[in-house]
Parts: structure tokens; sequence; C-alpha cells
């Protein structure tokens, strides 16, 4: 079965409860055995601008995996 990676542009709008929520997360992401392969950090594009200000990918052992993460009530930002 082939690999299947999560794509995220999050945007922050409500900063004192993303705290919590970013905290959470890691545990949450590590029972569907998803694996970081960025969280945020600085986007530096080669060309044009993004429009993106945060960024993260998550790499699962499959669709069904990132599914069901994505579409547990856990996941759901505050």
């Amino acid at each position: 079965m082939a690999k299947c990676y999560l794509v995220a542009e999050v945007t922050i709008t409500n900063p004192g409860p993303y705290v919590e929520y970013q905290q959470k997360v890691p545990a949450i992401v590590a029972r569907y055995g998803g694996k970081y392969l960025t969280r945020a950090g600085t986007l530096h594009p080669l060309e044009g601008d993004l429009g993106i200000a945060r960024m993260v990918i998550v790499e699962f052992e499959s669709l069904d995996t990132a599914r069901r993460l994505y579409e547990s009530a856990s996941m759901r930002p505050c």
C-alpha cells in the first residue's frame, strides 16, 4: 500500500486556545501512526509568493489512516 501525506496550511485565528491544541496534537497524530515531516517553520519559496504562513506535512501508512485521523473528534481545532 502506498504512503499518504496530509498537507495542511494552518491559519491561526485564535492564538490562546491554539497553544493548548498545538501541545495535544502530536500525541494524537502518533496514535494514528503519523510521522511529522515538517511542522511550520519558515517557508522559503524559490519562486513566487505561496501566501502560506504555516504548513504542516504528516506521513501516514495509508489514506485510510490519514482520513481516520482527520475525521476524528480529537483533531477538531479550537
